[in-house]
């Protein structure tokens, strides 16, 4: 909930406005043919500049709202009510910390009696102040003595009185944790027109969705489409994607309900007008745009759109069913998964992603090094604290922390612009600093040899052992199930003598069973036999997973790391530096930077997690599974600061599938690491990207991961 409304909401809501002003013929073009009446109406909006007094409350806001107060509707209230209502009781549940009374009408009121009265209540206020309305298509809010009135002769228009008084009225003063009103309060909205999203028994717009969207995103997007045929009792609402293949060719004439990020030129006029946590819907020419910055606020947005709908539901005077949706200007709504507290920035929002566990980047691509430095100094004002940065290129990097707001954000300046991604506190990281354990050993990398012989024809697979110079180690992926116990042997047999293993993180580049199915079986079998710290991921939420399910989205990845006793879950983040005895690892592509830049892969390969090994004087690069996608788009990012001795090949050196040549172009190697069985070698050194890397560094230093262990010292 948007509560300091003396901030930013104002500004948006003029700009709102100004964009209502702009797109006014395009409202009448989607009514369905329907004029209606426009008018700025008669307004007293609290939401004004009101001028603040010195206890920093708003001049006029005298009336304080209490747990005193209780929602009340209608003993007979329409579906559409009684979700107002719901929604109304569930915003100041929220903003006191505790469950608001909410109750009916059928009750007479004690003498006294505090109430919020929503829709049509037998309370006199509530009659008087819809009879004021004059049966226009708009609502009011305002304050009679005590009271609070909420009204509209158009139960459909409830849901947006519940949302502005929440969002614009309602000032919650963060010190003294008190709600206030304004006394005078007596706002009267415009005039709303309506768009006939059916009638006649039919639906009037057509439904179209990304052609990019995954089956569950669009599983996700036809509970729209199959909640309009329920309203109907009917199949004719139709949903598309917007490929022209399938969609068939472009109007700007026709009807269509634009869900999500679509190729139609329309959205993104739509989606500029929403925040990174804000979803809603707006009109543009004859397309109505039902999105969010990121997937799961679409899908909120896409759920609160089908409240609306349903309570829009008439019946016309032929019998036939009819949905005439209210609607006056862009609709906001505010997603709340992710944190609160996040200090502005003065720059336009290019785009925000999903990072998956209730994290999110943002990317403001006109950002400069400026902006960067401005944007730390602005958060510590607010009271982030800066735990560490870094150059890395041409490139910075800060990871701030709030304890009042609970977050912590990795602030970025790249060569995409300002980037942030916020997360949780409760999200656990790595540790600035790490106590080395009480032994001595070389700096060693070691492609661990894995039983291709027993995958049948299946000749990839992948694990990496970094052993740092306290004896501890770093493994990335593992391999198949029937790895597990030879990566056992080799890490008691590496261990400092005496000494349990110590695995300091286990890296996942992606969550394929040739590169995760070994962790579920160590788990399993070894948890108890070596001390695990962390587990290093990021994975992409499942909606935006190229490939649906995953062990991560499953629980099994989760569920496996409790064996481990101690360990915790780390989420990576492009930027990060992780600081080890001896060595760093340095984080330089996670799904992230492919998702806030709008690049699509088909392929869960695409979303690796690409990490480089520092040592003194050595480089070791490893790329995963990483594709063209994700090839081009670190090649264009850093250009030579990739440039490493070492490079494990990417995709196991796949014939149809490889990562670009120019990403090996600009690596430079000395030594080539192959994640692959020796047939899958002979069978793919002649691809050009292979090729390539054997014609630079030489055959006898291309080292494949068959018949045995290859340890590798680091300077």
């Amino acid at each position: 909930m948007k509560r300091m409304f003396i901030e930013k909401l104002n500004l948006r809501l003029l700009a709102l406005l100004l964009a209502l002003v702009m797109l006014a013929s395009a409202f009448v073009g989607c009514s369905g043919g329907e004029e209606a009446e426009t008018s700025s109406g008669v307004t007293s909006d609290a939401s004004s500049e009101s001028p603040v007094t010195t206890s920093g409350i708003p001049e006029g806001y005298t009336l304080e709202l209490t747990l005193d107060y209780s929602v009340v509707r209608s003993e007979n209230a329409s579906e559409s009510a009684r979700g107002a209502s719901i929604e109304l009781k569930n915003e100041l549940s929220d903003l006191f910390g505790k469950d608001f009374p909410i109750t009916e009408d059928w009750k007479a009121p004690a003498e006294g009696a505090l109430e919020i009265l929503i829709g049509s209540t037998n309370r006199p206020e509530s009659q008087s102040a819809t009879e004021t309305l004059g049966g226009e298509l708009r609502y009011s809010v305002s304050i009679s003595g005590k009271t609070v009135v909420i009204a509209s002769p158009s139960d459909a228009i409830l849901p947006y009185a519940v949302d502005y008084f929440v969002n614009n009225i309602v000032y919650f003063d963060a010190e003294s944790t008190r709600v206030y009103l304004p006394s005078e309060l007596n706002y009267v909205s415009d005039v709303f027109s309506t768009l006939a999203i059916a009638s006649g028994g039919k639906a009037q717009y057509g439904m179209v969705y990304s052609q990019h969207a995954n089956a569950l995103v669009k599983a996700e997007y036809v509970k729209l489409q199959s909640g309009v045929n329920s309203i109907l009792g009917n199949k004719t609402q139709m949903i598309k994607n917007d490929a022209l293949s399938k969609a068939g060719k472009y109007s700007s004439e026709t009807l269509e309900i634009l869900i999500g990020s679509t190729g139609h030129p329309e959205n993104p006029e739509g989606r500029k007008l929403f925040d990174y946590d804000e979803c809603g819907f707006c009109v543009v020419g004859n397309k109505i745009i039902i999105t969010g910055r990121t997937l799961p606020a679409t899908f909120y947005a896409t759920e609160r759109f089908l409240e609306l709908l349903q309570g829009s539901v008439s019946t016309a005077d032929d019998g036939t069913k009819q949905i005439l949706l209210p609607y006056a200007e862009p609709v906001i709504w505010e997603y709340k998964d992710y944190c609160n507290g996040i200090p502005e920035v003065s720059l336009t929002l290019t785009e925000a992603y999903d990072c998956g566990d209730d994290v999110v980047t943002m990317l403001y691509a006109d950002g400069k090094k400026s902006d960067y430095d401005s944007y730390i100094s602005s958060a510590e004002a607010e009271g982030y604290v800066t735990v560490s940065s870094r150059t890395a290129g041409t490139e910075s990097y800060a990871v701030l922390e709030s304890s009042s707001a609970k977050t912590r954000l990795f602030v970025g300046h790249t060569s995409d612009g300002l980037r942030l991604t916020a997360e949780s506190l409760n999200t656990r990281t790595f540790p600035n600093e790490v106590e080395a354990d009480p032994y001595t050993t070389d700096l060693t990398i070691t492609q661990t040899a894995l039983n291709y012989s027993a995958q049948g024809d299946n000749t990839n697979g992948m694990s990496y052992v970094l052993q740092l110079t306290d004896g501890s180690f770093v493994i990335w992926d593992g391999g198949w199930a029937t790895d597990a116990a030879d990566l056992f042997l080799f890490l008691k047999k590496m261990a400092p003598q005496g000494s349990m293993p110590h695995i300091r993180m286990w890296i996942f580049t992606h969550l394929h069973g040739d590169h995760s199915n070994c962790y579920l079986e160590f788990a399993e079998e070894y948890a108890d036999g070596v001390k695990l710290d962390y587990v290093g991921v990021n994975i992409p939420e499942i909606h935006s997973d190229n490939e649906g399910e995953s062990i991560y989205s499953s629980g099994k990845l989760k569920n496996a790391l409790v064996k481990f006793k101690t360990a915790q879950l780390v989420k990576l983040h492009t930027g990060m530096l992780l600081k080890m005895p001896g060595a760093d690892i340095e984080v330089l592509l996670t799904q992230e930077d492919l998702g806030v830049n709008n690049l699509y892969s088909t392929k869960r390969n695409d979303q690796s997690v690409i990490t480089r090994i520092l040592a003194n004087t050595d480089k070791v690069i490893l790329p995963g599974d990483a594709q063209i996608v994700a090839g081009d788009y670190v090649v264009a990012r850093y250009g030579d600061y990739l440039q490493s001795n070492y490079v494990q090949v990417a995709h196991h050196g796949s014939i149809n599938n490889p990562t670009c040549l120019d990403f090996y172009k600009f690596v430079k190697p000395t030594y080539v690491l192959f994640p692959g069985a020796q047939k899958r070698y002979n069978e793919n050194k002649s691809t050009p990207e292979n090729k390539y890397l054997i014609n630079l560094v030489g055959q006898k230093n291309v080292f494949v991961a068959d018949g045995g262990d290859k340890t590798i010292t680091l300077d």
